[in-house]
């Protein structure tokens, strides 16, 4: 794994500037108008959670005081829109994270909010269509391999769709050598098993285009703190855009995606992995049981 990946950014505490806190008032006004709390409450349709994600949009301007430097027009949006897609800020359950970003236009910081690795997994798991959805970081040492080619197999009145993909963890646990995101969909009798691989190298240069940048245009945010649950989250990000999400996930996800040329989104969606690898013995996918079928697929 390279020094990027392995590198984890120290933040130093420094004492709040007159701007940080100027703005930290103002966001905190902002939050308790009269009219936010209701349009909270109405949301939610619960006045107790409307009150608790005041309470995490708080904690998150106090666990990352650089949220403070951003406009607070920028950060109560980027929190409303976490609300409205019923997304969570705790930064403890990892949904969605609201993050400063340098807006070089702007010349300033503007909160923006980013999805998390649980949310990507939420967003599949509610279709009736994925059986299945699982990312996992591959590691030096594990025994690895898989193909894009997908291979066709017949099961009775089923018919598989297979992306081979086979991984088996080692207790060496070596450096990160790369990521992966999986899925299993049923569209009719057809069983179809999907997954995006990416490598470090290829995590790296997508970290480098799209990853949150401070004013230096340098890497911050979760991608340094924690790659490895970035690492999760790209890949899932990567496979969802492939997957039968509902319409309102869609938007979440275009909605994080705002900052982005249009040439870039449509790059990033579209662009292919052209690493070519050994094909992998086919595994045969493992089905939770539907509550509302009672038909056993054959596996």
């Amino acid at each position: 794994m390279s020094n990027t990946a392995m590198q984890v950014k120290q933040n130093t505490r420094k004492a709040p500037t007159h701007t940080q806190n100027n703005n930290k008032v103002v966001i905190y006004n902002q939050l308790d108008k009269p009219e936010v709390r209701n349009n909270l409450v109405k949301l939610f349709r619960n006045e107790q959670k409307a009150n608790r994600f005041i309470a995490e949009a708080r904690i998150n301007l106090s666990t990352n005081p650089e949220l403070a430097d951003c406009s607070p027009e920028s950060f109560v949006r980027a929190a409303l829109q976490t609300a409205q897609l019923n997304l969570s800020i705790n930064p403890l359950i990892g949904e969605a994270y609201l993050m400063p970003r340098w807006n070089g236009d702007k010349g300033c910081k503007e909160a923006t909010f980013q999805l998390g690795y649980k949310a990507y997994l939420n967003m599949a798991r509610k279709t009736k269509e994925v059986l299945d959805v699982d990312g996992a970081i591959v590691r030096k040492g594990d025994t690895f391999s898989h193909s894009y080619t997908e291979e066709i197999d017949e099961k009775g009145k089923f018919t598989y769709i297979v992306q081979p993909l086979e991984h088996e963890t080692s207790d060496e646990h070596g450096d990160i050598i790369g990521a992966y995101a999986k899925a299993i969909i049923k569209n009719d009798n057809v069983i179809i098993k999907k997954h995006i691989y990416m490598t470090v190298a290829q995590l790296e240069a997508h970290m480098k285009k799209y990853a949150t940048k401070n004013k230096k245009g340098e890497v911050v945010g979760l991608a340094v703190k924690d790659f490895e649950a970035w690492a999760l989250k790209t890949v899932l990000g990567r496979l969802s855009k492939k997957l039968p999400l509902t319409t309102e996930d869609k938007t979440a996800i275009e909605l994080q995606e705002e900052y982005r040329q249009p040439d870039e989104v449509n790059e990033y969606i579209d662009a292919e992995i052209q690493e070519t690898v050994p094909e992998a013995t086919e595994i045969e996918p493992e089905h939770p049981q539907q509550e509302a079928q009672q038909e056993e697929i054959p596996v």
